[in-house]
């Protein structure tokens, strides 16, 4: 279910509810960009743990994120008709 659903909130009907919410919370990243940059690492990648090994993923073996990807789209896509379905019949 996408938040808006329950706000009426227009904008943030793009993205399902969990998508945005993985974020990292600024005095978590701080310190570690200020670490970055006092190491003089050309590059930092704040993200997750999935996320990283996506895409590292991505550079040894695309076709296997890629299949990956597309199971877990129609994995997706189940559960949101199973929900919508169950909201019908609800109604």
């Amino acid at each position: 279910m996408f938040p808006s659903q329950k706000h009426g909130d227009v904008e943030s009907r793009k993205y399902p509810e969990g998508h945005t919410s993985k974020g990292v919370a600024p005095e978590v990243l701080a310190p570690e960009v200020l670490k970055t940059i006092a190491q003089k690492q050309p590059e930092m990648v704040p993200a997750a743990l999935d996320a990283r090994l996506a895409r590292l993923l991505r550079t040894l073996c695309p076709s296997l994120l890629f299949l990956i990807m597309r199971r877990r789209a129609k994995k997706e896509a189940k559960q949101r008709l199973a929900e919508e379905d169950e909201r019908k019949k609800a109604t």
